[in-house]
């Protein structure tokens, strides 16, 4: 019993540093997001752009289209006048 009880304790222990470290790696994916010179990085982060898992009922294959033309755009001109 003890020995399960150290292997369990030490699996949370990996566990609880793998989860802070995801959320850090996320915190600074947010952080370089926001200084982005392209905003519609953000816009599409926060889209689900994969229309296989798209939960929703509706038809949005235009709307993906056109978000993702629109950020192909402003990177091909070198980002957003500031």
């Amino acid at each position: 019993m003890k020995e399960w009880k150290q292997d369990f304790t030490k699996q949370i222990s990996a566990n609880n540093k793998r989860n802070v470290r995801e959320v850090e790696e996320q915190k600074q994916a947010i952080e370089d997001a926001k200084n982005a010179s392209n905003p519609w990085v953000r816009v599409v982060d926060n889209c689900e752009m994969n229309k296989d898992q798209y939960v929703g009922d509706k038809d949005v294959s235009r709307m993906r289209e056109a978000m993702i033309s629109r950020k192909a755009d402003i990177n091909k001109q070198g980002g957003m006048p500031k």
